[in-house]
């Protein structure tokens, strides 16, 4: 029979991005969130992470202990940025506090905290994101925890050792925040409507794509009342695509309205925003795929019906024709897949509001609750000397 004693559980949050409220990364709120509700159940959590501007080095908050050390900042050079990791591992390393269960999605924290492994406990790699060579230095952690089925397969995939150490972990979403508006939209009402999208304004995230399928809208009827708006960070330092990049989707315009607005880090905001708009893409480009997706599971949660890529990351929480419509990101004619999707939307209303239904029901399941839950499951499994069960 599983344990179900209370824990020590160790986080180690990346080196770029600060825990929130701060402005943040998807993966540092994802653990934020999870470790709260952690010590909720009543584990003694630590989370490891950068400094920053207004960020004390050591507190007490929502039940957990945070202990931040290094202001590094994300550049331009990948291999910069990991000689960088290796510095702040370093330091994480040192402060590592005796714990049964280490989480991390740092680059060399796992490797330098296997060299302190009696006080690490238990090693569990979060793989956010496609895997680019570096899992044959994971070999001699406990577990690679990650987000879908398809990210899984990609690892085992790159990572055949890794069989039975493996589990499946989708991300949360606050069900509590990222609710529909109380006033329930009505597709088929005239007048002004909003295209919406939210997360990095960055090349990996196809919203040219976007641009080109809302300028072929808006030379529909359908799309002569529609505008688009893009929310998130454009700056480099950020993780945007920067200047370069705001340039081509300002020339692909060609002066439709078309606003683009910088990030809104704040949940209660950031829902607001979702619940002002009437309709949703993510177009990701993303080499590899996306791990899982987020952003478009909290605007499900709020009753758009996403129009994304064809990824299994994205499968793992949207059937399309059901909650969603997916589009081939990959084909030739990229752009006019995606406008096909969403002139779908645009012509059938009632459709639209059958899909916002069925997407409510589905993304209530991912609350920080059920995910939470889950990963102690996983860390009791490991604990007790269990092979992954990624399904359970």
């Amino acid at each position: 029979m599983m344990s179900t004693r209370s824990l020590r559980i160790t986080i180690i949050t990346g080196p770029f991005y600060p825990t929130p409220p701060f402005p943040t990364g998807a993966v540092q709120r994802i653990w934020y969130d999870v470790g709260k509700e952690l010590a909720a159940l009543g584990h003694s959590v630590t989370i490891l992470a950068c400094r920053y501007p207004g960020q004390a080095a050591e507190e007490s908050v929502d039940g957990m202990r945070v202990l931040r050390r290094t202001k590094l900042r994300q550049g331009l050079n990948t291999y910069r940025d990991i000689v960088k990791d290796f510095w702040y591992a370093l330091n994480m390393a040192m402060m590592l506090p005796p714990g049964d269960v280490l989480v991390t999605n740092s680059f060399w924290s796992p490797v330098l905290a296997r060299l302190r492994r009696r006080r690490s406990g238990r090693i569990v790699v979060h793989v956010a994101t496609a895997p680019k060579g570096q899992l044959f230095l994971y070999k001699g952690v406990d577990r690679l925890d990650t987000p879908s089925d398809g990210m899984r397969s990609l690892i085992l995939k790159q990572a055949p050792w890794a069989e039975g150490r493996v589990t499946v972990s989708p991300n949360p979403i606050d069900v509590g925040v990222f609710t529909p508006p109380q006033q329930a939209r009505d597709w088929s009402a005239p007048g002004p409507k909003t295209l919406l999208y939210t997360g990095r304004v960055h090349p990996t995230k196809g919203l040219h794509l976007l641009v080109e399928a809302y300028a072929a809208l808006k030379r529909t009827h359908e799309g002569r009342d529609l505008s688009l708006r893009l929310v998130g960070a454009t700056s480099i330092a950020e993780g945007g695509g920067g200047d370069d990049y705001l340039r081509r989707l300002t020339g692909l315009a060609s002066g439709l309205p078309i606003a683009i607005d910088g990030p809104v880090y704040g949940r209660a905001a950031l829902a607001d925003v979702l619940r002002s708009a009437h309709y949703y893409a993510y177009p990701s480009q993303a080499p590899g795929g996306e791990a899982f997706g987020v952003a478009p599971l909290e605007a499900m949660a709020t009753g758009l019906v996403p129009v994304v890529s064809d990824m299994d990351g994205f499968r793992q929480f949207i059937t399309d024709g059901v909650d969603g419509l997916i589009f081939d990101h990959n084909a030739p004619d990229a752009a006019d897949r995606l406008t096909t999707q969403l002139r779908t939307l645009l012509r059938d209303p009632a459709l639209t509001a059958r899909m916002s239904a069925a997407g409510i029901r589905r993304a209530s399941e991912f609350s920080i609750g059920a995910v939470a839950a889950r990963h102690v499951r996983h860390f009791h499994a490991l604990l007790d000397g269990l092979q992954a069960a990624p399904d359970s």
